[in-house]
């Protein structure tokens, strides 16, 4: 049963891992193509560290009281959701608000699939399970992230 839990985290720590690796990248993009200023830039890149700083504080209490995988689908979800209307922002505005909210949907995931995994796994193997999930999300993250940016470069406009 462990086992499965092992491989079940690594892939949602893949994926994790994969979409906010996409994410930060397209928001630059989309930030660019739309004329957002280095005002605008810095906001954002401020916008979501202020978000998650403080909302994995909030989320980490959340899932405590409420249950990991309430709060980790609630991430989940709202990740989704504002990643897909990225491709609808219109002004620079818009990308700051889309992104506040996917940085707090990312703040809800992180300290709820951190505890989560750290429920799941008992005493001296659980260091060395949060390490190799850790590490494999990172990984096949990085290569999917890799393959991505090589394919991008065949698009016909490299900003859409």
């Amino acid at each position: 049963m462990k086992k499965s839990y092992t491989v079940l985290y690594s892939m949602i720590s893949t994926f994790q891992n994969l979409g906010q690796r996409i994410m930060f990248s397209f928001v630059q993009l989309y930030a660019d193509k739309y004329g957002a200023t280095a005002s605008d830039q810095g906001l954002l890149l401020s916008l979501r560290n202020i978000i998650s700083f403080s909302g994995q504080q909030l989320f980490g209490r959340m899932s405590d009281k409420y249950g990991r995988m309430v709060i980790l689908l609630l991430g989940f979800v709202l990740s989704s959701i504002t990643s897909f209307l990225l491709i609808k922002v219109t002004s620079p505005m818009m990308i700051i608000t889309v992104f506040a909210f996917y940085s707090i949907g990312f703040s809800a995931i992180q300290p709820a699939f951190n505890a989560l995994m750290g429920d799941s796994f008992e005493g001296k193997t659980r260091v060395e399970k949060l390490g190799i999930i850790t590490a494999i999300g990172g990984l096949i993250g990085g290569v999917v992230y890799l393959i991505v940016g090589m394919i991008s470069g065949y698009l016909e406009d490299a900003y859409v």
